[in-house]
């Protein structure tokens, strides 16, 4: 009798993105030299810190080989412009005290929409092109009140065809099954779970499974948590991540340097290709997914 191997699973796909392009010169650095090595498949990045007046003079080269979105930031940093409410100290307030104003409907919500449409005007003057996506700092893009401005903003940047925004809440079923940095995804899925509802209102695509949330200080575990962001997926998944290589920067206290430099050092690691290997993935581009009907 001829035994007939069976033909070869199509494999899954996935976006991976490293999120933070633009927040310092060592991070925006790891991001391309990823990107180069085919090691991610989007990025996104920050307007409103010192980098970004280097890094997006460089995004025309990245942009060919990744998806390049709008990380909007209304936590860290400074806004583009005053904005008295939102940042009374000319800083925007951390993501803690973001969350206090999303609960209690306390939002200058005009102010947040003023400084959304800044920051794509500031990515736009800066590039000469539309982010691919749009998507958050800390996730705050997804708070109540905010996803809304979001959703909004995807269809103004693009009428007729909006931007794809980034969903960061994930079914409770999987992230269970993940054993993940429970406490925090469930956290961060209930706060964001406006998001998903506000873009289908206004035909905005998004990804259809989220997943890298884990606690940094577990950097050193990296093969196990990369291990569990790639399994139990939804039907457009898309993974998180924060690659970064030490730098001598001054101008940016990044409490996660070290969980950084220990994911750039992962994924560009034989051990990160031989784990899409072994779960028959393959990344793609975040607009291709997000496009699957």
């Amino acid at each position: 009798m001829t035994n007939i191997n069976p033909l070869p699973a199509t494999p899954g796909l996935i976006a991976l993105c490293a999120d933070d392009y633009g927040y310092r010169p060592g991070v925006s650095t790891a991001i391309r030299r990823l990107a180069e090595r085919g090691r991610l498949s989007a990025t996104s990045a920050l307007v409103t810190f010192p980098d970004w007046a280097r890094a997006g003079a460089e995004i025309d080269g990245l942009a060919a080989q990744v998806d390049v979105g709008l990380h909007l930031d209304f936590v860290e940093g400074k806004p583009l412009a005053s904005a008295r409410a939102l940042a009374p100290a000319g800083r925007f307030p951390g993501i803690n005290r973001l969350i206090l104003m999303a609960l209690s409907h306390r939002l200058p919500l005009q102010e947040v929409r003023d400084e959304a449409f800044r920051q794509a005007d500031a990515f736009l003057k800066a590039t000469g092109r539309l982010p691919d996506f749009i998507d958050g700092h800390q996730h705050a893009h997804a708070l109540p009140g905010i996803c809304t401005i979001t959703a909004d903003l995807a269809v103004a940047l693009r009428p007729g065809d909006p931007l794809p925004v980034r969903v960061p809440g994930e079914k409770w079923g999987r992230i269970v099954a993940r054993r993940t940095a429970l406490a925090k995804a469930l956290s961060i899925a209930m706060l964001t779970k406006g998001m998903a509802p506000a873009a289908s209102a206004r035909g905005v695509p998004v990804n259809a499974g989220f997943s890298g949330i884990y606690d940094f200080s577990a950097a050193g575990r990296l093969p196990d948590v990369f291990s569990s962001f790639v399994r139990h997926l939804g039907a457009r998944p898309l993974v998180m991540c924060h690659p970064g290589d030490r730098d001598a920067s001054a101008e940016v206290a990044d409490p996660i340097t070290a969980a950084r430099q220990r994911e750039a050092d992962y994924l560009a690691s034989d051990d990160f290709v031989q784990l899409l290997e072994r779960e028959n993935l393959r990344i793609d581009r975040f607009t291709r997914l997000a496009a699957i009907a």
